[in-house]
C-alpha cells in the first residue's frame, strides 16, 4: 500500500498490484532507488538544522520542526512520484505511447 498526498487528511491509500496484475516475475512494484539518496539528504538537512541551533542560536525544537516538515513533504513527494512510475512501467498500454517505445533510442552511426 502507497500512501497519496491527494486526500485532505493525508489518509488516502492507493493499492499496490495485486500478484495477478504483475508482469512474470515480478515480486512488487518496482521503485526509483531513492532510498539512499533520501537518507543522505535527510542527514545533510539535520546537519543543518542543527548548526542553526548550535551556531544560530535557534530554538530546538523550533529547528527540528521545520526539519521534520520538509523531510515529510519530500519524502511524500518521492513515494508518490515511485507509485506513479512503478504504475507507469507497469501498464503496458502507456509504455507503449512513451517516447522511447515509440522512437527508440539513437545511436550515433560511427
Amino acid at each position: 500500500m502507497v500512501r497519496s498526498t491527494s486526500g485532505d487528511d493525508g489518509d488516502d491509500v492507493k493499492p499496490s498490484l495485486s500478484q495477478a496484475q504483475r508482469p512474470e516475475g515480478m515480486l512488487g512494484l518496482p521503485d526509483r532507488g531513492q532510498g539512499l539518496s533520501n537518507a543522505i539528504a535527510d542527514a545533510a538537512k539535520l546537519c543543518k538544522a542543527l548548526e542553526g541551533h548550535v551556531r544560530g542560536g535557534k530554538p530546538i525544537d523550533e529547528v527540528l520542526t521545520a526539519y521534520e516538515n520538509e523531510v515529510v513533504e519530500r519524502g511524500q513527494k518521492a513515494v508518490v512520484s515511485s507509485y506513479e512510475n512503478s504504475m507507469m512501467v507497469t501498464d503496458w498500454e502507456q509504455v507503449k505511447e512513451s517516447a522511447i517505445f515509440k522512437m527508440g533510442i539513437l545511436k550515433d552511426k560511427k
